[in-house]
């Protein structure tokens, strides 16, 4: 019994010295295991380190390639470095095609796309495209490639909608917009503000593009959809004289009123002061007395307030009401030139027949006053000794 007793013992004293030198053993070895890994882990964190580092380098050599036009260099540095063909060139996620086509490489993005990259891939921020991108800067060549290879013309912009058809309009790159065109571009879709090509083009004077775009079925009436202003509204504010010519031979509505201050082309025109554009609606019918109906103003007197006195002697030769009044005041033409000081424009009237003892009231709780009253008050002697000669000869 008390040999079996001690066998026991024994056998758990050995058991317990075997697991303690298998402990320390273990822990020999796990050290010495971690002094000859640690150097191994700083090697791999340097070269992962060194891959970045490199890969940063290669994505800087890449971009400079690309914008610079080196397609050969762009292919061999993309077949040495496992970055996709449509990486992140930029921070607003241009890739390389996009700007190998602002800077109109034609090579480069030709070189690109045969090795995959997306045609219609988009900046992040304001979603331009390849496209978009040679549109803008007028690189047709650009254009031709990446309409070939299948770009979609009409893809908008996501800030504003506008597609590369607007955009070429806006830069006035007449062979970029046909070549557009000719790609299928929609010749009357509107951008977020609710402009067409058209009416950019009009509102710019851009007789050519202007052109162009109604040989392909451009809508001569389309109107924005805020104001309902027409091409022809905004061709005649600015006083584009070709503009309005090409228009009007394409059966522009002349007396079409938009909801902004409920104008006409007319008034519009009459308020900027171009007389050849006055003239030109006359001449097709235009309503010479179409007043805006926010107040009852006329194209005569919104002229002779700014003092445009060639466009009043149009006016007045073409039959406009000289006496015509405001609402609600009653001021008439002569009373506002004479309150503005213009008096060229006051002679002109005065010569047409303008009545200068009609009054006008300012307020429910004034006077009505002449436009001799009016001048005195502000002070135009010259017109105040006009004013007196005429009312003393009549």
């Amino acid at each position: 019994m008390k040999i079996q007793v001690a066998s026991q013992v024994a056998a758990q004293v050995a058991a317990q010295v075997a697991a303690q030198v298998a402990a320390q053993v273990a822990a020999q070895v796990a050290a010495q295991v971690a002094v000859q890994v640690a150097p191994l882990r700083e090697q791999v964190a340097e070269l992962q380190a060194s891959e970045e580092k490199n890969r940063g380098l290669f994505k800087d050599m890449l971009l400079a390639a690309a914008r610079s036009g080196d397609a050969a260099m762009v292919e061999s540095l993309l077949q040495h470095t496992s970055l996709p063909v449509d990486y992140a060139a930029l921070a607003n996620g241009a890739t390389l095609s996009i700007e190998g086509s602002k800077f109109g490489h034609v090579e480069v993005v030709e070189a690109l796309l045969k090795l995959g990259a997306g045609v219609d891939s988009a900046t992040t921020d304001e979603g331009m495209t390849a496209l978009h991108m040679a549109a803008s800067h007028g690189h047709v060549g650009a254009v031709g490639v990446l309409l070939g290879d299948g770009a979609e013309v009409d893809k908008a912009c996501v800030t504003d909608g506008t597609t590369p058809l607007h955009i070429a309009t806006e830069e006035g790159d007449v062979h970029v917009v046909k070549l557009l065109l000719d790609g299928g571009a929609a010749v009357d879709r509107a951008c977020t503000n609710g402009l067409t090509p058209l009416y950019i083009a009009s509102q710019d004077g851009n007789v050519k593009i202007v052109s162009a775009l109604l040989d392909k079925g451009a809508d001569v009436n389309n109107a924005d959809s805020g104001n309902e202003k027409t091409p022809l509204y905004a061709a005649a504010q600015a006083g584009h004289v070709a503009v309005v010519e090409v228009l009007l031979g394409r059966e522009a509505e002349v007396d079409k009123v938009c909801t902004h201050m409920a104008a006409t082309a007319m008034f519009v025109a009459a308020e900027a002061g171009c007389d050849k554009v006055v003239t030109m609606l006359l001449e097709r019918g235009a309503d010479v007395d179409k007043t805006c109906t926010a107040n009852e103003a006329s194209p005569l007197y919104i002229a002779s307030q700014n003092g445009h006195v060639g466009v009043v002697k149009v006016l007045l030769g073409k039959g406009a009401e000289v006496n015509k009044a405001l609402k609600p005041n009653g001021m008439t033409a002569l009373q506002t030139a004479a309150s503005a000081g213009h008096i060229a424009v006051v002679e002109a009237l005065l010569v047409k027949g303008a009545d200068a003892n009609m009054l006008c009231q300012f307020s429910s709780t004034q006077l009505g006053r002449t436009a001799l009253q009016v001048a005195t008050r502000r002070g135009h002697l010259a017109i105040v000794e006009i004013l007196t000669q005429h009312t003393a000869g009549n």
